[in-house]
């Protein structure tokens, strides 16, 4: 397996982006978080500074729950993301669309309430437009080309219905279908209205020169409709995580049934291979989650603790074959470029791999070291070619946070970049790491966009972590920007200076 020629479309030439997740997008028009038709004032932010690619989290449905990670489809787009004030006809007059539409000056937002108010809304909406949007010719193309959208349907109103799992689920579509006429039209409306208003925003990014990149999850939530409509391709007994390690003595559950690339390889590519197939409408790149679950997972039975479970498959040698069959399938003329999120603790083999396939890995510059000196980096211009430099991760701390954490790393990093060490951080120092990590080796470097808002001027104090996995807190998965994009991109100096540390490197 040899990605290289996937890359060739680049040329060579360094491709920097930043990763924004959608909900933190503000804009002057926009409700409590960032819509679908927000990312064309994001493209133009980018063009304006000089970046080439914008990622996004996953942008599935994940019903009232905030993590991406957590979705109910893999093809369903997340409805909380449509803005209502683009949609014909809307009730502007509305209470409950003027209370969605307030402006919110926290850091974060309500995901659960804007999500029941939103439904709330979109309901009163689709129920009063039915007959408009029966009537659209391309509703209809929409719902002929996409085969998932019914049982999709089906499994939001189902849900609703029963505490049984979807595993468990024996259903006579056509007969439900009939009962439930106009709750399995509202959904299917829904997804309409998301992929109407997404491939709009998609167009115009790319009319930008912009490239969007997506993110594709390894895992499955046992709450999806997967789970019912392909239970074969899920051990329903072993549930996956993390082995104990220095961050967790108990290890990690994380309650997602096993995929069963080991028995049942090529249905499980053939799945996959829908997946990218579908996303590759919206998406010219996209991340590999968890590029290592592709070798092996940690699995242990259910409702066992996680420092009972083991590594499945058990042995170096069935973990490579397993990525041979499974990666090098839907790696192998695939419409969107790859790039693994290979992080955590990666065996030598799967580092072997990665780097003779020429896959694009990620280097996360915290923890690209020479672990057996103290402190001691690895120049950033040793990154191999084929990987992704950064900062960052929506579940890290920021750069600018995590100086002050690593006392070691910092005076370490400072060494690196032959400037002096500080214990206080500063915008001038994040600008010397950027312009330097924009000089690496990478051929793409893509950082949280919030490492290059902590350039602004009083953002300083405005700027927290997207998700903090060794917590549960409202607050992961919901914190959006103090100022909005248009005040950011009609900043010439402030993109001027962003623009100057992406061509560092020229």
């Amino acid at each position: 397996m040899n990605l290289e020629t996937l890359y060739k479309k680049f040329d060579g030439q360094k491709q920097n982006g930043f990763i924004c997740p959608l909900f933190f997008l503000k804009t002057e028009d926009s409700s409590q978080l960032g819509e679908y038709p927000d990312l064309k004032k994001l493209a133009l932010f980018a063009k304006a500074c000089g970046f080439q690619i914008i990622q996004l989290l996953p942008i599935f449905d994940t019903g009232p729950e905030s993590s991406p990670y957590s979705s109910r489809s893999c093809f369903a787009l997340n409805p909380i993301y449509i803005a209502l004030n683009k949609l014909e006809d809307i009730d502007t007059k509305d209470p409950d669309y003027i209370l969605l539409y307030q402006k919110n000056e926290t850091p974060y937002f309500n995901y659960y309430e804007t999500y029941l108010l939103k439904m709330k809304l979109l309901k009163k909406y689709v129920w009063s437009k039915k007959k408009w949007i029966n009537s659209r010719l391309d509703f209809h193309s929409y719902v002929k080309n996409n085969s998932w959208l019914e049982p999709y349907a089906i499994f939001c109103v189902y849900k609703e219905m029963t505490d049984l799992p979807p595993e468990k689920w024996q259903i006579d579509q056509k007969a439900f279908c009939e009962q439930n006429e106009d709750d399995i039209f509202f959904h299917i409306a829904l997804q309409f209205f998301c992929h109407e208003q997404f491939t709009n925003a998609q167009s115009f990014i790319k009319s930008q020169g912009i490239e969007l990149m997506g993110d594709i999850p390894i895992l499955l939530s046992p709450d999806s409709v997967e789970m019912w409509t392909h239970k074969e391709l899920f051990d329903f007994n072993l549930t996956v995580g993390a082995a104990p390690d220095q961050y967790s003595d108990e290890g990690q559950t994380w309650g997602f049934p096993l995929i069963r690339f080991v028995d049942k390889p090529m249905e499980c590519i053939q799945f996959w291979k829908a997946r990218i197939h579908f996303l590759s409408s919206y998406f010219s790149l996209y991340r590999i989650d968890h590029a290592v679950g592709f070798f092996r997972l940690w699995v242990m039975p259910k409702g066992e603790k996680a420092r009972y479970g083991h590594f499945f498959p058990n042995s170096d040698e069935a973990a490579i074959n397993n990525a041979k069959i499974i990666l090098g399938a839907i790696c192998k003329d695939t419409p969107m470029i790859p790039i693994a999120e290979d992080l955590g603790v990666i065996p030598d083999y799967v580092k072997k791999f990665i780097t003779e396939a020429k896959l694009c890995g990620t280097k996360v510059v915290r923890w690209e070291r020479q672990w057996e000196i103290p402190g001691q980096f690895i120049p950033f211009n040793e990154y191999p070619h084929y990987s992704m430099a950064t900062l960052s991760t929506h579940d890290l701390t920021f750069m600018f946070e995590e100086w002050s954490k690593d006392i070691v790393g910092a005076k370490g990093l400072a060494n690196l970049l032959a400037i002096p060490y500080s214990p206080s951080y500063s915008p001038s120092m994040q600008e010397i790491v950027l312009k330097k990590l924009h000089k690496s080796g990478s051929l793409f470097v893509i950082n949280m966009i919030q490492e290059y808002l902590y350039l602004y001027p009083g953002y300083q104090n405005l700027l927290f972590r997207v998700n903090d996995p060794s917590i549960v807190s409202s607050n992961n998965w919901t914190t959006i920007m103090s100022f909005s994009i248009e005040k950011l991109t009609s900043d010439a100096h402030f993109c001027q200076k962003i623009h100057k540390i992406l061509k560092a490197h020229v």
